[in-house]
């Protein structure tokens, strides 16, 4: 007699989804700048910290801190004086030639204020690669940026040849990278913590991943030297990794339809301050059997950009019955120079926007508080309504008020944000939709060819990220219950996609096994089944 899951038609939906899709939580997670990089970017944090640290060190990380911040402060007063403008100018729909005028020189001088602004980072690049190359002394290692020899990416990250559509692809890519992750991290969270053993050495390190001594060059050096002091206050740690966070499906769609492979949904950046470590580090990478090195990018000699060293390493995919090698990302930066690219970032979105309307998401990836650029006014709602995600959220962090948890008051409190930030993301995106709309009609009356055309593809990227967030708000209610959509779904399929998403997507990354998914006491399954 066939069992029931044979004669459950339904059941085959689910027979590809184990550990696939990732925690949609982590892909609505939007980093707030501020919060992150006062945690993780800030070099000196109190001078009762820093006394271990040389005179030299010391000064060559106040030197970059105050020169790229009085960068970004110039160029944060220039971007609200033009905002400011901007924002007068479209409240006129740009009706005249004279604004129109204005308007498109505005956005040409943020644009080359940004261009200005990187070329002032330039400068501060070479002062911090003197630092590394000089300042460990001749008994030490001198920073040389042709230590690592290039090789182009040998291999590729395929996707399923049925998909067509990009977002199809980005989900299906994503899957995959959610269930590589531990593969990727698990490695690369065993060299950090290898590294930062307070009993390391060159020579230990070189024994367990290299199998042989240190070269004339690094034998009897200090591990942790004075002069490289990764983070003033904990002398211990020379190295610190920071995992990124899965691609957004939105961001990912569109990379996918630039042309890119996405080589990066699981990336993780190493910071170090010791170029010796560093180089090291490289070593045991490239000598793991856990990886398989397919692409270096020695961009060590760059004055353009902050150096860095570029990397991309193939593991074996988690995904059950996906037997293609998956790529992942590494970089690997020295402590300053990874602070100058955080200023740059901002510099960067600015300068790379092709047209007024693409200069957007400052303020979530700058380092300086500079508002949004958006396209015209508009008029938000004085309350966003509270979804039943926040405010299940709400109730729980009254609980845990209650019990003094402060572990899971501190999460909840986390997740709280995220489900506000998803609740006015929703809430603003009919608003943003109906003022494009309106700018697209006066663009008609205008006859102003090229801003209708941009206006109309603007529309249309509205609309489509409308329903994708509600798509994911819908998602990441499977993670809170599989169980009772499942019921629902056996009940009313069109019901439960209305408030799930379709079942193909469902996150059941936490379900184990068919049985704990369909087989339970409950009479209304049993008799669906």
């Amino acid at each position: 007699m066939p069992s029931i899951l044979e004669n459950n038609k339904y059941l085959q939906t689910f027979s590809f989804l184990k550990n696939t899709y990732p925690d949609i939580e982590r892909e609505l997670v939007r980093l707030d700048f501020k919060r992150v990089g006062k945690k993780n970017y800030s070099a000196v944090r109190g001078k009762d910290q820093i006394s271990s640290v040389s005179p030299r060190a010391r000064a060559n990380t106040d030197d970059v801190k105050a020169e790229t911040g009085k960068i970004s402060t110039a160029f944060e007063k220039t971007f609200y004086k033009y905002y400011e403008e901007f924002c007068v100018i479209r409240r006129k729909a740009v009706k005249n030639k004279d604004d129109k005028a204005r308007y498109k020189e505005i956005f040409s001088t943020l644009k080359s204020e940004a261009t200005d602004a990187t070329g002032q980072l330039q400068p501060i690049i070479k002062k911090c690669v003197a630092f590394y190359k000089t300042a460990g002394g001749p008994d030490h290692f001198q920073l040389d940026p042709e230590f690592i020899e290039p090789m182009p990416l040998t291999k590729r990250q395929l996707c399923d040849e049925d998909l067509t559509e990009s977002s199809e692809k980005a989900a299906f890519l994503i899957e995959l990278g959610a269930a590589t992750q531990d593969k990727f991290q698990n490695p690369i969270k065993r060299l950090v913590a290898d590294f930062n053993d307070p009993n390391a050495s060159f020579e230990s390190i070189h024994q367990k991943y290299l199998f042989e001594m240190p070269p004339p060059s690094m034998a009897g050096l200090p591990w942790r030297n004075p002069t490289f002091v990764l983070e003033p206050g904990d002398g211990e740690r020379v190295v610190r990794e920071r995992f990124g966070p899965l691609k957004d499906p939105i961001r990912a769609a569109a990379k996918i339809k630039q042309g890119s492979e996405l080589t990066d949904i699981n990336r993780v950046t190493l910071e170090f301050e010791d170029p010796k470590v560093l180089e090291l580090a490289f070593r045991c990478i490239e000598a793991t059997t856990e990886f398989e090195l397919v692409c270096v990018k020695n961009k060590l000699n760059e004055t353009n950009q902050p150096p860095c060293i570029h990397l991309n390493v193939a593991v074996k995919s988690g995904q059950s019955g996906y037997k293609k090698d998956w790529i992942c990302e590494i970089q690997m930066y020295l402590r300053s120079v990874l602070r100058i690219k955080t200023t740059s970032h901002i510099f960067y979105n600015v300068a790379r926007a092709e047209n007024e309307f693409a200069i957007k998401d400052v303020q979530e990836k700058g380092p300086v508080s500079v508002p949004v650029l958006a396209p015209g006014p508009v008029s938000m709602p004085s309350s966003v309504p509270s979804s039943d995600e926040t405010k299940a959220i709400e109730t729980a962090i009254a609980e845990a008020k209650k019990k003094k948890d402060l572990p899971l008051l501190k999460s909840l409190k986390a997740e709280l944000a995220v489900s506000k930030q998803t609740d006015a993301d929703i809430a603003a995106a009919p608003v943003k939709i109906e003022d494009l709309k309106r700018q697209l009609d006066a663009a008609w009356e205008g006859g102003d060819e090229d801003l209708i055309e941009r206006l109309q593809g603007l529309v249309e990227e509205a609309e489509e990220e409308k329903i994708e967030r509600e798509q994911l708000r819908k998602l990441k209610r499977t993670d809170d219950d599989i169980h009772t959509a499942v019921k629902e779904w056996l009940k009313d399929s069109e019901s439960a996609e209305d408030k799930y998403g379709h079942i193909r997507y469902w996150n059941v990354y936490r379900v184990t096994s068919m049985e704990e998914l369909f087989y339970f006491e409950d009479p209304i399954i049993i008799y669906y089944i």
